[in-house]
Order: structure tokens, then sequence, then C-alpha cells
């Protein structure tokens, strides 16, 4: 959902980003755990949460204090960093230090550029289904609850911004209902290349348009 929603939401109105897509996507990941909790790893999601805070608070410091035209290049390049990292697909075993790692370097992304998921993602792909989705959607869901507490700690999140955030929520809501459907109907390998493409277009796009 981040890796091709950010990076066109950036280039529409950087205003989306990060605050307001995030409150879409912890609607999606709300749902995503009230499906998934009786399969996710307690212990994945905590070690994984305890180092995305202070990640977290960094990136939002980092958003409240840099304009936006300082680092709207950089927002770039992360994207595409993220799309280079999923194909890449280097597997590190998930030990609880990894985790802390993988979350601290989630919850900077996320809070940075909204896209938290390919640093935990990697990290837990070789888990069965079930644990896998229902590990992320909890950490996911907690992050996103601490990045939207921390931005709002540092005056980038508040009122305007939930108003931003409404109109996407229909349609974050109306994606989670479809994704069923979708994944039973197009083959998933050929879903993620057009992601990947998609993404790492627009994140390049992202780059011209603030240092081209």
């Amino acid at each position: 959902m981040a890796l091709i929603a950010a990076p066109i939401l950036l280039l529409i109105d950087p205003r989306l980003v990060p605050g307001p897509f995030i409150v879409s996507i912890l609607v999606v990941t709300v749902l995503m755990t009230w499906r998934e909790w009786r399969e996710a790893s307690l212990t994945s999601i905590g070690w994984a949460f305890a180092g995305a805070v202070p990640g977290t608070v960094l990136g939002a410091w980092i958003t409240a204090t840099v304009a936006t035209e300082a680092f709207g290049g950089v927002l770039g390049l992360l994207i595409v960093a993220a799309v280079v990292l999923t194909l890449l697909g280097h597997r590190v075993r998930p030990s609880r230090a990894a985790l802390a790692v993988a979350g601290g370097a989630s919850g900077f992304m996320a809070s940075i550029v909204s896209i938290g998921g390919p640093p935990i993602a990697l990290l837990l792909l070789d888990k069965p289904g079930g644990e896998l989705r229902g590990t992320l959607a909890g950490y996911f869901t907690l992050s996103s609850l601490a990045v939207l507490v921390s931005l709002a700690a540092f005056g980038s999140f508040g009122r305007r911004e939930l108003v931003l955030a409404l109109p996407l929520l229909p349609a974050a809501a109306a994606g989670y209902a479809l994704s069923g459907f979708i994944t039973r109907n197009i083959d998933q390998e050929t879903l993620r290349r057009g992601v990947l493409i998609v993404s790492g277009v627009a994140g390049l796009a992202i780059v011209f348009r603030y240092w081209g």
C-alpha cells in the first residue's frame, strides 16, 4: 500500500504525506489485525516496536524541522531504496536485535515518507503466511499510532492533517475489501512487479521534481 501510494500522493500534494496517509494505513492495519491477530507473534511485534519508537521520534523531528523542499529529493531516494531492498530480498535471521534495528529503520522511514514496510517485512518474509500477516498487521497498527503521536508532538499532525486524511479513508477501506478478489484473480508475482515498477518510477520522478 505504502510503496505504491505514498510516492504518488507526494507528487499530487506533499501535504498528504506522512500524516494523512498514515491515518489511512492505520485503518487498513486495524482491519488486518482484527482478521489475523490469532496467528501474530507478540514477541516479534514487541521487539520491532521497541526499536520503532526512537526511529519514529527521530523521523518526526526531521519532518518538523526541515522544509519539504530541502529534503524532497531525499524522500524520493528513500522510496527508490525501499524498492531496491524489496527486489534484493536479502534474508537476515529475525533475532531480537535484528527486529529492533528493523523496527527503528521502519519507524524512521514511516515518519518521513510513510514507507516503513520493507525493513521489517523483509526480515519476517520466511514466516508462515498467517503469522507473517498477523505480525505485520499488529506491528504496523502500533507503529502507525506511534508515528501519528510523534508527528503531533512536533506539530506536524493536527486538525488540518486529519481533515486531509478523510478523503483517503473510503478508498483505503475499499482497497482492503477488494484485496481478497485481487489476490485470487491476479498472479501475485505480476502484481508485485507492477507495484515495484510504479513505485520506482514515482520515486525517481520525485527526485527529479526537487533536484532536477
